[in-house]
C-alpha cells in the first residue's frame, strides 16, 4: 500500500484555531443549533453553554481527583474569562458548519439535524459524524496535525525545556522546526480536542517530564484503504480516509495489561493499583486512545486469562502529570461512579478452560 506523506512539504502555515478543546463543547453547540433553529440568536446563550460545560467538567474533576478545589472555585467565579471565549466559540461553530446566523436568527443546516438524530440510535455514529465535521471543516490545522504526526512515524516528543510553553522558552520555533506550523496555543487546543475524540493520545513521562504525543489512528488514500487493523473509517477531503479504533487481539491486550499491572503491583496479583497510571503504560505501548482503553477494560473485567475489579477512590494529584486533564476521561462503572483503581487476578487453568468452552 502506498504510504501517504505530507507535513514537511507544507509551505504555508496552517493558521490558528478557536479555543474549543473538548468533544462535549461540540455536542452542546450541536444541541443548541438544533433546538434553536429559527430563534433569535443571543451571545448569552453561548456563554451559558460554555459555563455549563466548564462547571460540569470541574464537578467531574473534583469527584475523581478530590483535588484542585481552589482552582475549580476560581473558574466557577470567572464569568469574565468565560465571556471572552464567546466570540471564539461562535466563530468555531460557524467555521465547522454547526450553525449560521441569518438576520439575527439561528439557522441550523439539515446535515446537523441529521447528525443530531444519530445520538438517539447510535452514539458511535454520532461521534464519528462529529469527527468528520471537524476534520472536513475549514480549519485544516486539525487534519494537518494528524498528517504531520503520521509523518513522524506517529510519535512526537516535547522536552522538559519547553514546559512553560512561552516564546522565551523557544517552543514556537521547536514546533515549527518539526513541521507543526501553528501557534503554541492552537497546538495544545488541537491536541486536547483530538485527544478527546480518541484520534491521538499523550503522556508526560514521570522520569524526565518529556511529553510524548502519539497517533492512535491512520490516514490513507481512499483508493488503497485496507482497514483490517481498524474498526472504523471516515472519508476525508482530498481523497483520504481516516482509520481509527484499532482491532486488538484479546489475548495480546491481556498480556500487555498483565505485564504492566505486575510492574506496578511488584509482581503480585490481586493488589490494588492506580488505574490511570496503568492506562498510561498500556495505551503508550500499543498506541490506543484512552477512550478505547476504557471500553476494552470494561470488557476485560471477565477476560480470557484474567479478571479485573474496578473501583472508585481518591487519587493523589501529581504535578506536571497531565492528571487534571486526563483524569476526566475515566471508565464509568455506575451512575456518577468513575473507576480510578484496579485489581487484576490471574485465572486458573480450569477457569480458562471453562471460559473457552
Amino acid at each position: 500500500m502506498r504510504e501517504y506523506r505530507t507535513g514537511s512539504d507544507v509551505k504555508n502555515r496552517w493558521g490558528s484555531v478557536r479555543k474549543v478543546r473538548f468533544e462535549s463543547q461540540l455536542m452542546w453547540l450541536i444541541k443548541y443549533a438544533v433546538e434553536n433553529d429559527g430563534n433569535i440568536f443571543s451571545e448569552n446563550d453561548i456563554q451559558s453553554i460554555i459555563e455549563k460545560d466548564r462547571a460540569n467538567r470541574e464537578a467531574i474533576r473534583l469527584k475523581i481527583t478530590q483535588t484542585g478545589w481552589r482552582r475549580a472555585l476560581r473558574h466557577f467565579g470567572a464569568q469574565i474569562s468565560y465571556k471572552s471565549l464567546v466570540k471564539d466559540t461562535i466563530a468555531f461553530a460557524k467555521g465547522v458548519g454547526i450553525f449560521t446566523i441569518s438576520k439575527g436568527r439561528v439557522s441550523c443546516p439539515l446535515r446537523i439535524k441529521e447528525l443530531y438524530s444519530h445520538q438517539k440510535f447510535s452514539q458511535k455514529e454520532y461521534e464519528s459524524g462529529i469527527i468528520s465535521l471537524l476534520l472536513n471543516s475549514k480549519y485544516r490545522a486539525y487534519s494537518l496535525f494528524l498528517r504531520r504526526l503520521q509523518d513522524t512515524n506517529g510519535h512526537f516528543y516535547i522536552p522538559l525545556a519547553f514546559k512553560n510553553r512561552s516564546r522565551i522558552s523557544g517552543l514556537p520555533e521547536f514546533l515549527k522546526s518539526n513541521g507543526f506550523l501553528t501557534d503554541v496555543a492552537s497546538f495544545y487546543t488541537i491536541r486536547d480536542l483530538l485527544y478527546d475524540l480518541g484520534l491521538i493520545n499523550w503522556r508526560i513521562s514521570s522520569e524526565n517530564c518529556c511529553e510524548h504525543i502519539f497517533l492512535t489512528c491512520q490516514i490513507v488514500p481512499s483508493v488503497s484503504v485496507a482497514s483490517d487493523n481498524y474498526e472504523d473509517r471516515i472519508n476525508l477531503d482530498d481523497g483520504l480516509t481516516l482509520l481509527y479504533n484499532k482491532k486488538l487481539n484479546t489475548l495480546e491486550f491481556e498480556e500487555v495489561l498483565s505485564r504492566n499491572y505486575l510492574s506496578l503491583s511488584r509482581q503480585q496479583w490481586g493488589v490494588i493499583v492506580d488505574l490511570l497510571e496503568l492506562r498510561e503504560k498500556v495505551t503508550e505501548e500499543i498506541c490506543i486512545s484512552d477512550k478505547q482503553f476504557n471500553k476494552i477494560i470494561l470488557q476485560t473485567m471477565v477476560g480470557k486469562t484474567i479478571t479485573a475489579e474496578l473501583s472508585q477512590g481518591t487519587i493523589s494529584f501529581k504535578p506536571s502529570s497531565g492528571l487534571l486533564i486526563k483524569a476526566l476521561n475515566c471508565p464509568v462503572i455506575g451512575d456518577g461512579i468513575y473507576a480510578t483503581y484496579i485489581r487484576v487476578y490471574k485465572k486458573t487453568n480450569m477457569e480458562e478452560l471453562k471460559d473457552a468452552n
